[in-house]
């Protein structure tokens, strides 16, 4: 069975979509990560990032967490803990694993980070889709 085929139009990871975030994950046994540059198209005032983008990097990186890359899952559950701003220049890390995983669900820890400083940390649960 091949790996999953995401949409080129997913606002995460689709590389046609013209407002997405185009990140390109690298996937490990149970983590994901990808670097990502913050632009002015992904900012809410003053050159900050909109907190918003911060929660879509976080639930895209942990969404491709999965013990066998065939299987679909959704969000079920996500929780954010904003720790610093993003600034339009800032290269981000994120980077997710797995810290359980039950009959249907998978959950998660992301982590944001610029250089050495952690800006946010996130929780997810997902469910395998039958």
């Amino acid at each position: 069975m091949a790996d999953i085929k995401f949409s080129d139009m997913c606002f995460g990871c689709g590389p046609r979509n013209p407002i997405g975030l185009h990140l390109k994950i690298k996937h490990e046994e149970w983590a994901a990560e990808a670097d990502w540059l913050v632009t002015e198209n992904y900012v809410s005032y003053d050159k900050t990032m909109h907190g918003g983008i911060f929660a879509a990097l976080a639930d895209e990186i942990m969404g491709h967490v999965t013990p066998d890359r065939r299987e679909v899952v959704v969000t079920a559950r996500l929780e954010i803990d904003y720790l610093a701003a993003a600034h339009v220049g800032d290269m981000l890390h994120c980077a997710a694993k797995m810290t359980s995983l039950g009959n249907r669900s998978i959950r998660t820890e992301a982590v944001i980070s610029a250089g050495d400083k952690i800006l946010a940390r996130a929780r997810g649960v997902y469910v395998r889709m039958p």
